[in-house]
């Protein structure tokens, strides 16, 4: 009988590949961004994103967006179509979150933070619930620019190296 040995199959490309890599890749590649600066992008993105929540805790620290919006007209309706909605459900869950933000700024390990900033043990974890708020609520568009941001300086660097090169 003829010896025709199956043409070796390549090995199943791994879960985290298929579904992570590769798409990151593909990303990147349509961004303008070469191989080896994947590490140095992934970098410059996520400083962007942290950037970008830091500057929403100042915000949040000195002006209270959210608190500030829940004392106006507005913010009490809205706080009384909830009540209606919901009922003692929503009461307790707001007593519960105040009570935790007020335990958790309290912790040995976190104290040290609010001292630091000058606030109260409270305001300072209410102020952390209100930026995460405002960070997810905004993260489509922090998203948007951070890529952006990510884009225009890599691209910007490497025409300063061709320039150099040439």
């Amino acid at each position: 009988p003829p010896e025709n040995p199956a043409a070796p199959t390549p090995p199943p490309k791994r879960l985290v590949d298929r579904w992570l890599l590769d798409p990151l890749q593909r990303r990147m590649e349509s961004l303008g961004i070469e191989r080896q600066d994947y590490v140095e992008a992934t970098v410059v993105f996520n400083a962007e994103l942290w950037s970008a929540y830091a500057g929403i805790f100042l915000i949040s620290s000195r002006y209270q967006p959210l608190r500030t919006l829940g004392r106006t007209q507005a913010g009490q309706n809205l706080r009384k179509f909830i009540l209606r909605q919901f009922g003692e459900g929503f009461v307790r869950l707001e007593r519960g979150i105040l009570t935790g933000a007020e335990r958790f700024g309290n912790y040995s390990i976190v104290k040290p933070m609010p001292r630091m900033l000058g606030m109260q043990p409270k305001d300072f974890t209410l102020t952390l619930a209100e930026t995460s708020v405002i960070y997810n609520v905004t993260f489509p568009g922090i998203m948007y620019a951070s890529v952006i941001g990510m884009k225009t300086y890599f691209r910007a660097r490497h025409t300063m190296k061709s320039n150099v090169t040439d």
